[in-house]
């Protein structure tokens, strides 16, 4: 029998039921059974002995049956691996061992070709992540439904919480941020929008949006994604407010001082050119006024200095026991100019705070002199410190737990209606009180500031004739870092 017949009985003995076979077993034994001598029939022996041949035969090829559907299947796959230009032609009359010898050398060097393939493939995905990685701005790519599916490390950092798959209409909840996104996913073009975000302090940021249509970054093919990076320009946006407010600001703080000096100057060139008691009082209110304005440009300068740099969080461990004991002694001269004392009621063990030091010193600086100025003479300014129980609402991160200095005062208090206003730049509740005692009206804009960038808080209380308390509220250095396993 030919191959090609013998393939094709087996294919047909391939679709007999196998009881058909047992069936076929079970006759034969009982007719052997029913016939009591083959020597009285020599014709019924001998169609017997044709039968159990037939049977033998029929019975064997059942049990080679497995192994012809093997056959069949690996020159299937033969078949098919020579369509795909992998695997030469196999011919019919082959035999198992070749057909399959051939398929296994084809299918290992398919597996080698498809590991490359996987290897490349994640080499290409690993140099687009480090490539995301490296790039200075926050950088987040969003799917089209607008979830994260990745995010560098600058984006972690601007975003603690972020996480992945997280939507970014929880992220960031600028209308128009959100609303240029998912135009871009429709339209497919690029987009620049300008936002804002305001914690844990206000800074300015452009978005560029831009779609993309390719695979990488765990997408199939045909997914849309959007390429989000965004770029601080809080700075540039900052020095162009404070130039504007330089100008109205200073022009207007000036315009006294200047007048007063232009009025001197004119007398002592009149009127009072031949008089000594007079010179000497103008020079001495000259002098006076001259030093205001020395005082304001050096506040205008720290408060940009601070301001440029506000989004910047110190990293420096401060003890603040030692740097309160210094501004006590500093300002020992003012306070006994008024009789008045200054109590230090600290803690045993202040923990460390997250800051700048030179920045702090100037915090605490400006509120005690606060507190001498506007205190009442002969009465007592107390500096207390701790660690604090409870953090106020502009406290960032109330996680984190801080330390709070306050510095009380008894002196005339503020109206409430004031307090929200206290920080704001040249707000003076009485001009002609802050200006005969010193102040530029910037001294607690700046707190302010240096507060913000140092992640904590201001909480101001105060009665009116009875005094004021300024607190405070610090990070604990090294509170925010996650800590380390345990061995």
């Amino acid at each position: 029998m030919q191959p090609q017949y013998l393939f094709r009985f087996s294919n047909f003995l391939n679709r007999i039921p196998g009881w058909v076979f047992v069936a076929l077993g079970v006759l034969f034994l009982h007719g052997l059974y029913q016939t009591e001598s083959c020597g009285e029939n020599l014709l019924m022996c001998g169609q017997l002995f044709t039968i159990v041949l037939g049977l033998l035969a029929v019975q064997g090829l059942y049990l080679i049956r497995p192994w012809l559907k093997v056959r069949a299947k690996i020159l299937g796959l033969a078949e098919e691996l020579r369509l795909l230009d992998r695997l030469p032609e196999i011919q019919r009359d082959q035999s198992l061992e070749q057909a399959a010898a051939t398929v296994i050398a084809t299918l290992s060097q398919l597996q080698e070709d498809a590991k490359r393939t996987t290897q490349a493939m994640r080499a290409l995905e690993q140099s687009q992540l480090d490539l995301l990685e490296s790039l200075p701005e926050p950088v987040m790519v969003l799917d089209g439904e607008l979830h994260i599916m990745r995010a560098n490390n600058s984006a972690r950092q601007l975003f603690p919480n972020l996480f992945f798959s997280q939507s970014l209409t929880s992220l960031l909840r600028d209308p128009d941020l959100l609303h240029a996104c998912q135009s871009a996913i429709r339209r497919g073009d690029e987009d620049r929008v300008e936002f804002k975000l305001t914690a844990p302090v206000e800074r300015v940021f452009v978005a560029q949006i831009k779609p993309m249509q390719h695979q990488g970054f765990g997408q199939s093919e045909n997914s849309s994604t959007l390429l989000l990076s965004l770029n601080d320009i809080t700075a540039i946006k900052r020095t162009e407010q404070m130039r504007a407010d330089f100008v109205a600001n200073v022009s207007h703080e000036l315009r006294t001082p200047l007048a007063s000096l232009i009025g001197f100057i004119e007398t002592l060139q009149g009127p009072a050119s031949n008089d000594p008691a007079a010179q000497r009082n103008f020079l001495k209110i000259m002098a006076n006024q001259s030093h205001s304005m020395s005082r304001l440009v050096d506040d205008l300068l720290s408060l940009s200095r601070i301001e440029v740099r506000e989004h910047h969080q110190p990293e420096d461990a401060v003890e603040l026991e030692p740097l309160l004991h210094g501004i006590a002694l500093e300002l020992q001269i003012q306070l006994q100019q008024k009789n008045m004392q200054l109590q230090l009621r600290l803690d045993e063990t202040i923990p460390p705070v997250r800051g700048d030091e030179d920045e702090l010193h100037q915090v605490f600086t400006n509120l005690i002199t606060n507190a001498i100025r506007y205190g009442r003479p002969g009465t007592a300014i107390i500096v207390r410190g701790g660690v604090a129980q409870n953090t106020p609402g502009n406290y960032p991160n109330p996680q984190i737990p801080a330390v709070v200095i306050s510095i009380e005062d008894q002196g005339i208090g503020i109206a409430a209606q004031h307090i929200p206003r206290l920080t704001e730049r040249f707000y003076r509740i009485d001009k002609a009180r802050s200006r005969e005692a010193g102040g530029t009206g910037l001294g607690l804009a700046i707190v302010k500031h240096i507060i913000n960038r140092h992640r904590g808080g201001l909480q101001i209380d105060s009665t009116e004739n009875i005094g004021s308390v300024f607190s405070v509220f610090l990070p604990i250095y090294g509170a925010d870092e996650p800590s380390s396993p345990a061995a």
